[in-house]
């Protein structure tokens, strides 16, 4: 009876010892997930930070991009004016000299 009981002991103690490796490897498991978890977690708050960095620089770009578009056609609207008034000196001292022709 008390081999009986003894090897019942046994075959609970072999259980229970089994049962604490299983506990302990899923423990690691947990840990290297967890681990795995946090390294992701912060990769992505990386790729996230360079994400709004790269956003910024575009809309820096854009607006530069937008205010050489400005003085370009400020610069274009300037030369159209000096040409018409070119044009203009050119035209009056010819109607001038016209106009002094059919006078006299």
């Amino acid at each position: 009876h008390i081999e009986r009981l003894q090897e019942e002991k046994r075959g609970i103690n072999k259980k229970f010892k089994h049962a604490e490796f299983i506990a302990r490897k899923r423990k690691k498991d947990i840990e290297k997930i967890q681990s795995e978890k946090n390294n992701l977690s912060l990769k992505l708050k990386n790729t996230e930070s360079v994400l709004i960095k790269e956003k910024y620089k575009l809309q820096e770009q854009q607006n530069g991009m937008k205010q050489l578009s400005k003085q370009n056609n400020e610069l274009l609207n300037d030369f159209i004016e000096i040409k018409e008034k070119r044009n203009l000196q050119l035209i009056n001292p010819i109607r001038f000299i016209k106009n002094i022709k059919g006078g006299i």
